[in-house]
């Protein structure tokens, strides 16, 4: 966002903030708060969310989550879109093409990571709406079904399938482990 600066105009960031329970049947409005600033420092998060306290979901800017703070924690709530993008941007077929003969091979690792995700994003689609509780033994079982793919300690399968093989005799092959860059235990939220 560009920010009129003494006789020039400069790259600006828009720090926003969006408060929307009505995906889990909570009745309040929803609400956003933007903040702008010059810069994507850590202290102008910290000076936004000094009061706050509670689960924040955020981009992966990871600086906001320091349990030690003195008015409260602030819990993090990963996201699987967040984590979606990386793999899609290696499984992106159209992007490859246009990149022509130098492009690299397109990693099915990252293909069925997507493919699995979105599975999870299907879920999801199917009890927005629904109050917290409603039905959650049932979501949790067809969340976990999806989920096993997603266990801790699967970052190496990451790097391998982030190595993008340039031909199919050097492809890489999923472990055991599955893949991902973090474990179901924290990734699952509210799935």
């Amino acid at each position: 966002m560009p920010i009129l600066a003494k006789g020039k105009t400069i790259q600006g960031h828009i720090w926003t903030y969006v408060h929307d329970d009505r995906p889990f049947g909570g009745r309040a409005r929803p609400a956003a708060l933007y903040y702008a600033s010059r810069d994507r420092r850590h202290e102008h998060p910290v000076r936004h969310l000094k009061a706050f306290s509670g689960i924040l979901q955020a981009d992966g800017y990871n600086a906001l989550y320091d349990p030690s703070r003195a008015v409260g924690p602030i819990t993090s709530a990963l996201c699987w879109a967040h984590a979606r993008r990386q793999f899609f941007e290696l499984a992106d077929i159209a992007a490859n093409a246009r990149r022509g003969k130098n492009a690299g091979a397109i990693s099915p690792i990252a293909l069925e990571a997507v493919r699995r995700i979105d599975a999870l994003f299907e879920i999801e689609r199917g009890i927005n709406g629904l109050a917290a509780m409603s039905g959650c033994a049932s979501v949790k079982s067809r969340a976990r079904r999806s989920r096993r793919f997603w266990k801790p300690g699967c970052a190496n399968n990451v790097a391998a399938c982030r190595a993008r093989p340039r031909s199919p005799s050097r492809s890489t092959t999923c472990s055991s482990d599955g893949i991902g860059s973090h474990s179901s235990s924290t990734m699952a939220g509210s799935a």
